[in-house]
């Protein structure tokens, strides 16, 4: 990087005007530069210049802005970014290289290549540190997902100290336990997908990391309602059952599993309660008296309406909440507590606790059983869905009655939905064994 010193830059016209009091239309960034020796990138050798940046090297161009006050306003940004640059020692003129280095050499002499450093060397590229008005949203939600879900994921599992070391499979772990967990949709993976592919695609291109882990993520697809001829069919999934759990599965997670992961896990399969909105129950939210657990609309995934949700809780969930309450809490029951906490009854617990335990259960189980299951923590809410529906069809309910209390219990947005979750997700077909006739 060349060694160079430099005048306070400021805005050509200062005034904004001419010496006629008349407006003037090209704007630019007047400085002055004076070099130790002359870099190769520029035609004039001369240590001493006088630049003007109209915008071109950070993609602005404010000339090409016709709002009087908006011109403005980024005429004054462009000048942060002029200024900010030549106190790092990088000409504007040769910008992307320069700042490339820069930032290269803040991460060698870290010893690092922090995922930080990466994202914001790459949102600076993007023009995203004062975005014009159209970025704007941009630049906030790129980095509101990368400072505030992204880099706190990569700390939880120790890599966020160097990029090189994400790996496909961390990826794909963080996007299946948000899926799985209900937390995103399909629709919303796809959205994130996106959000960690360029920042990803340009490490790539600059050399930060070999490979991009990106080109071999898992794209989640939902099967959807075909319709041929004007008339709508659902596409099966063919693997659907292996998101159920067997009996002796059932019965050997709950044998190895503790008092507090049995009720968690119970309150997936009997009340279908999601884990985002699981591990944000409180004690306040549990009605004891009638047996309800109460889901504020704030609390929930998709409740518009801005209801509280009433959800049954039956036999088998009631006996086995009745032990874990009184063994984990006894008399203390302030009603702020959550009822599945992590540490202390103040600090919510979370999925990924959950799943690691579940999977350590399941290990437990493949050592002293010889029986290997090879599924997610959500198949709880598939078993309890697929026993629920097998009982309701062995005492005459009609398909139209299932689906609506599916749906009801789901807390689905549509009837639509919950005939996809039974047909796709259970692979259950309702009308199988109806015998219809017409006379």
């Amino acid at each position: 990087m060349q060694k160079f010193q430099f005048s306070q830059p400021y805005i050509h016209p200062k005034s904004y005007k001419d010496k006629e009091g008349m407006q003037v239309s090209k704007w630019f960034i007047r400085y002055k530069i004076q070099y130790a020796e002359p870099p190769a990138y520029l035609k004039k050798k001369d240590l001493v210049q006088y630049p003007k940046e109209y915008g071109n090297s950070y993609k602005r161009d404010i000339n090409k802005i016709n709002s009087h006050s908006e011109k403005i306003d980024n005429a004054e940004m462009l000048l942060g970014r002029v200024l900010d640059d030549l106190k790092k020692g990088i000409d504007p003129r040769n910008r992307e290289a320069e700042h490339i280095e820069y930032v290269k050499k803040e991460i060698q002499e870290a010893e690092q290549y922090r995922a930080e450093y990466v994202f914001n060397l790459w949102f600076a590229w993007k023009n995203y540190v004062n975005p014009i008005p159209s970025k704007a949203i941009s630049a906030t939600t790129y980095s509101r997902f990368w400072n505030n879900q992204f880099i706190p994921y990569l700390k939880s599992i120790g890599k966020d100290y160097d990029i090189r070391k994400v790996s496909v499979d961390d990826i794909d772990n963080w996007i299946l336990e948000n899926y799985n967990a209900d937390v995103w949709t399909a629709k919303t993976v796809e959205i994130k997908i996106g959000l960690l592919s360029g920042v990803f695609k340009y490490a790539f291109q600059k050399r930060f990391i070999k490979e991009n882990p990106m080109t071999y993520v898992t794209r989640i697809k939902e099967n959807k309602v075909i319709v041929k001829n004007g008339v709508s069919s659902i596409k099966i999934i063919t693997d659907a059952k292996s998101k159920i759990l067997s009996d002796n599965e059932s019965e050997l997670l709950y044998k190895y599993m503790n008092l507090k992961n049995e009720a968690i896990a119970k309150t997936l399969g009997y009340a279908f309660i999601r884990f985002s909105e699981i591990f944000r129950l409180r004690l306040k939210h549990l009605d004891k008296e009638n047996w309800f657990f109460n889901i504020p609309a704030d609390l929930a995934k998709g409740q518009r309406d801005g209801k509280t949700a009433q959800l049954k809780i039956y036999p088998k969930l009631k006996e086995v909440l009745e032990r874990y309450l009184t063994e984990y809490f006894g008399e203390d029951r302030n009603p702020e507590y959550f009822i599945f906490y992590n540490e202390n009854k103040n600090t919510a617990g979370t999925y990924s606790i959950f799943q690691h335990y579940f999977n350590a259960t399941k290990s437990e189980i493949e050592k002293f059983e010889d029986v290997k299951i090879l599924k997610s923590p959500y198949c709880f809410k598939h078993t309890g869905a697929k026993k629920f529906i097998d009982q309701n069809k062995a005492k005459a309910k009609t398909s139209y009655q299932i689906i609506e209390a599916i749906m009801k219990l789901m807390r689905h947005s549509s009837f639509i939905t919950s005939q996809r979750y039974i047909y796709h997700d259970l692979g259950i077909n309702l009308d199988a064994d109806d015998d219809f006739t017409f006379d």
